[in-house]
């Protein structure tokens, strides 16, 4: 997991770190530099501590998104793989998405790994009975 900080906020910490002596200004310069610390650091965190389960419920034909209802099997058109390229030869990343009826989508995951994006997606289609569509 990489917590990206900014620039400010790493000049902001060795700044404080090296004057202790601010007074007033010194709470100021460490609140901003608590607060640009959480702004930067909430989304890696809540992706680790609140991870996303899915479960396939073959009994009741249900897919489940943290314990909440988001589709039944019967409105799942398809399980669809994108291919995101950056378009420099760079790593590509790919989405497995459920794709809907209704011409929604439903993200299960995104990686740059393509042979676990294909297991993964090959194993809800097999247990859904959808096929697999690349985009």
């Amino acid at each position: 997991m990489t917590i990206g900080l900014n620039l400010v906020s790493i000049v902001v910490f060795i700044f404080i770190l090296r004057s202790i002596d601010l007074g007033k200004f010194q709470s100021i310069i460490f609140l901003f530099l608590v607060i640009s610390f959480l702004f930067n650091a909430y989304k890696p965190l809540k992706s680790i501590i609140i991870k996303e389960q899915f479960l396939f419920d073959l009994k009741t034909q249900t897919v489940y998104k943290n314990q909440r209802i988001i589709a039944t099997f019967d409105n799942i058109e398809f399980v669809e793989i994108i291919n995101i390229s950056d378009g420099d030869g760079g790593a590509d990343s790919y989405l497995l998405n459920l794709r809907l009826f209704d011409k929604s989508s439903i993200q299960i995951d995104d990686s740059g790994n393509v042979k676990e994006t294909r297991k993964v997606a090959g194993e809800i289609a097999a247990f859904t009975s959808k096929e697999i569509r690349d985009i």
